[in-house]
């Protein structure tokens, strides 16, 4: 039997009680379930990984789909309009709205409530001989042949998506979980100051500056990227107030469970991020951010990693790394330096861009490979409380470049973005904050950082651009946050 039917009952209310799974397509698919009736025979879905998902349906169910659409839309008190000439319309009125949708074979949708956005195509599938045909390409198939073991089962249960007409995953999606680690300090806790100034540690606002960016850096994580697996925030400080610590998706992990606790404490980013790749129960694949980065727009496992595990890593487009260690150079350069040096001597290869200020593409077992190599300089790294001129850089050139030098890691150009104080940073701000809240994601990059330096923390007009950016682009409370 091609069609099964089925009696479902309305619910009172479409929207979960996870707000966190409000406006994906999995909740779209389930949501339609709940308000289909029997003249809804089939449907379907398609997900590819880094591409608009699609909700699907036959010829003679394609009205019925739209319907339940509208109805999800309604019952969820969703703004839903469609693209037209890349523009999206909006109409108020139902049956102008279903009407226009259903002579269409395909139309992409958006759907809009506060400030979350979900885009999706609804497509009609026709029948040509024993074949249903799409309307337009995707990555799992154009046809489905009919009247065999294998779409029988399929069209069994309506509501599956296409991937299920086999039996494995796509050789092109992303089935290993993905990790987020985070590193943070907070410079204003008591202890830290007593331990710093203890250790010799010379104050420099602009590099243990906080304005709460771990938060909105975690809102646009959990926004745009929910597949995420779990988060683990290095730090040897308390977390902040905010921070639920009962969330055992987000984890608080102290410098003792990565590093000797004889090398403590340290004050070096150098040294904890040479150590990253020890976190207990960390996956093989993780995303290393700082806490100034924030992602901003969807994002799939495939902007961070090919489907067969092999890491995506951004290069800044120009070289940089040039010379001999010089202590009148800032202490990152002479770190590359370092890096370079050991590259040259192990690959006879010479690097020398650095890479972008953006979430790096990591795989543990090559961190650990990249250490193995490199053993000396790893804990002479560790050793030192402060950044040293002896230092690499383990996630900002060593690490991304052994990695493609192994064979570990692809180059990959997706727009990136930074701004500094020395930029018009008060209408670079304001323009990116305007187009995440139009949802005008294909105008944004996949990720910005807000840099400090050069006494950036001193610029009043700095601090409150950031400020109001963060609270205006990022408003959604994250799981990562106490309830109210």
């Amino acid at each position: 039997m091609l069609f099964s039917e089925r009696n479902l009952q309305w619910t009172n209310s479409l929207t979960p009680s996870n707000e966190h799974d409000f406006l994906t397509i999995e909740w779209l698919r389930s949501s339609v379930a709940e308000v289909g009736d029997a003249s809804l025979q089939s449907y379907f879905a398609i997900t590819p990984d880094g591409a608009t998902p699609s909700l699907c349906a036959p010829a003679q169910s394609y009205d019925a789909l739209i319907e339940s659409v509208i109805a999800v839309t309604e019952r969820a008190n969703v703004e839903l309009g469609y693209m037209s000439n890349r523009k999206r319309v909006v109409l108020s009125d139902r049956a102008q709205l279903s009407q226009e949708l259903a002579s269409k074979p395909n139309v992409q949708i958006r759907l809009f409530s506060g400030q979350k956005r979900l885009a999706f195509f609804i497509e009609k599938w026709t029948t040509e001989g024993s074949a249903l045909v799409a309307p337009r390409p995707n990555l799992v198939t154009k046809t489905i042949q009919l009247g065999n073991a294998s779409a029988d089962a399929f069209f069994d249960t309506p509501g599956k998506n296409l991937n299920e007409l086999y039996p494995t995953p796509l050789m092109e999606e992303c089935v290993f979980p993905i990790d987020a680690v985070y590193t943070w300090v907070n410079s204003a806790d008591a202890e830290w100051q007593k331990m710093f100034a203890e250790h010799g540690g010379e104050p420099d606002a602009d590099r243990f500056s906080s304005r709460d960016e771990l938060r909105y850096s975690l809102r646009s994580l959990f926004q745009f990227a929910p597949w995420v697996h779990r988060v683990f925030v290095v730090s040897n400080c308390p977390p902040p107030d905010w921070f639920d610590k009962s969330n055992q998706r987000v984890v608080w992990v102290p410098h003792e469970d990565i590093i000797d606790p004889a090398l403590l404490p340290t004050f070096n980013s150098h040294a904890i991020e040479a150590s990253l790749h020890r976190i207990p129960d960390l996956s093989e694949h993780f995303l290393y951010f700082n806490d100034d980065m924030f992602l901003m727009r969807p994002v799939s496992k495939t902007d961070f990693f090919q489907s067969n595990g092999i890491a995506k890593i951004r290069p800044e487009p120009y070289g940089s790394v040039h010379g001999d260690v010089d202590a009148r150079d800032p202490d990152y350069i002479n770190a590359a330096r370092n890096g370079q040096a050991l590259l040259q001597a192990e690959f006879a290869k010479t690097p020398t861009r650095p890479f972008a200020h953006s979430p790096h593409s990591m795989q543990r077992s090559v961190a650990q490979a990249c250490e193995d190599g490199f053993a000396e300089p790893f804990q002479a790294t560790r050793a030192s409380k402060f950044r040293s001129i002896t230092d690499i850089s383990p996630t900002s050139f060593l690490y991304p470049n052994f990695a493609f030098l192994t064979g570990n890691a692809v180059m990959d150009y997706t727009k990136t973005a930074m701004v500094n104080s020395n930029h018009s940073f008060r209408e670079r701000l304001e323009s990116y904050s305007e187009l995440l809240n139009a949802a005008k994601f294909a105008e944004l990059p996949i990720s910005l950082c807000i840099n400090d330096g050069g006494g950036s923390t001193t610029n009043d007009e700095w601090e409150r651009s950031i400020v109001e950016f963060m609270s205006s682009a990022f408003p959604i409370a994250s799981e990562a946050e106490k309830s109210i």
